[in-house]
């Protein structure tokens, strides 16, 4: 999960232990395996860990354990739902569930239990605002999470769509490759919704931890009043990515490094050096 968080690699998980931390418990821990992909993935992104790295794994591993606590007596909570959706969109399955999977974890860490009209729209607009780069502008990303949250609810709530309307958008999510063939064009579809997640989850992490956090877990906050304001929003973008520059993570708080397509070694950064929202030629 942490590696996952910093590195955005594209390895899939391969077994977790659940159960309760404490060294006495109800229940015992229980171990699962998961199956490996038969055919292999899709898309690739080899990632290398160092001893550089523990200090931030250390603090995140922190953040993650302080919401949990500040939670504790709740049946269920949205942050919860989204770790599991995340580590989920993961193991082995099929690209269609991930897109669900990371659709609902999206939506799960950047609304907390805020719900009620206007829930994607308010969905799209922070991560826009809070996500944004000189090389993957808030535009980009609004557009692409709403490509992908149109096919998350046709998914969902099963209505059907045509073949050329499920290939119109799978192709035109701003990361997939010019040309690339269905099979690969959903799976680097499907890391771009990935890393949105992960980047709102480390956003998400850092503004709420702290001794005085700008969007506290637990609590009601007007994020959305918040971000609409010039330098609150700036104010609130920086203060996510200086966190993680604190921990010497500063390039986990950017766009992932471009996938691979292991078929014809080719990545989308040799067709789109970077994100955009403006029509490609098919």
């Amino acid at each position: 999960m942490l590696a996952r968080l910093l590195h955005a690699g594209s390895h899939q998980s391969g077994w977790e232990i659940t159960g309760a931390s404490t060294f006495v418990a109800e229940i015992r821990p229980q171990p699962r395996a998961f199956n490996p992909v038969q055919l292999g993935s899709l898309l690739e992104r080899v990632v290398r860990l160092s001893p550089d790295d523990a200090p931030a794994f250390a603090a995140l591993s922190d953040f993650i354990d302080a919401v949990v606590i500040k939670r504790d007596g709740m049946a269920a909570t949205s942050f919860g739902t989204a770790l599991y959706r995340y580590n989920r969109a993961h193991e082995e399955g099929d690209n269609f569930e991930r897109i669900v999977d990371l659709a609902t974890a999206l939506e799960a860490v950047l609304t907390d239990d805020d719900k009620g009209e206007g829930l994607s729209l308010r969905l799209k607009n922070r991560a826009a605002a809070l996500l944004a780069t000189t090389t993957d502008t808030g535009t980009s990303i609004f557009s692409d999470i709403t490509k992908l949250y149109e096919l998350r609810s046709r998914l969902v709530h099963g209505g059907s769509i045509q073949q050329k309307d499920l290939v119109k958008i799978i192709t035109s999510v701003s990361a997939v490759p010019d040309g690339a063939m269905f099979g690969v064009a959903l799976a680097f579809a499907v890391d771009r919704m990935r890393d949105l997640v992960r980047r709102s989850f480390l956003a998400r992490l850092c503004l709420g931890s702290g001794t005085e956090p700008l969007w506290p877990f637990g609590k009601s906050t007007p994020v959305d009043a918040a971000l609409a304001d010039d330098a609150t929003r700036g104010q609130w973008r920086h203060h996510w990515r200086d966190q993680l520059a604190n921990l010497g993570a500063a390039l986990a708080a950017e766009p992932a490094r471009p996938g691979i397509d292991p078929i014809t070694r080719r990545s989308d950064a040799q067709t789109h050096p970077q994100h955009s929202t403006e029509p490609r030629p098919r």
